[in-house]
């Protein structure tokens, strides 16, 4: 049910969803209630404000019945991906120098 609803929840905005859903974790249903981690306030903030009522309406429509969404937070989640990724590597650069006098004999 939840691959279901945010895999849609994706498909509306995919470059949004990799940035803030990186840091959300689903930890259940249970009573009509969708038990979500967040990685901090931030995050779970701009989630319930964005997306919120969407991914209960996408919630229900995979089959579930949560109209109320428990937040938590935890400092520990992954961060996401692209913070992840090593640095670009370093090309060096060829630097050609012309000299105003011939070289010596």
């Amino acid at each position: 049910m939840w691959e279901n609803a945010i895999a849609r929840i994706r498909e509306r905005s995919p470059a949004t969803f990799d940035t803030w859903f990186a840091g959300v974790q689903f930890d259940g249903q249970a009573d009509g209630k969708l038990h979500l981690r967040a990685r901090d306030e931030f995050v779970r903030d701009w989630i319930r404000d964005h997306f919120q009522p969407a991914l209960l309406q996408e919630i229900e429509r995979a089959g579930g019945s949560a109209t109320e969404v428990v937040w938590s937070i935890d400092p520990d989640l992954d961060s996401p991906v692209s913070s992840q990724r090593p640095p670009a590597p370093v090309v060096p650069k060829t630097i050609h120098v012309l000299r105003s006098e011939p070289d010596p004999p």
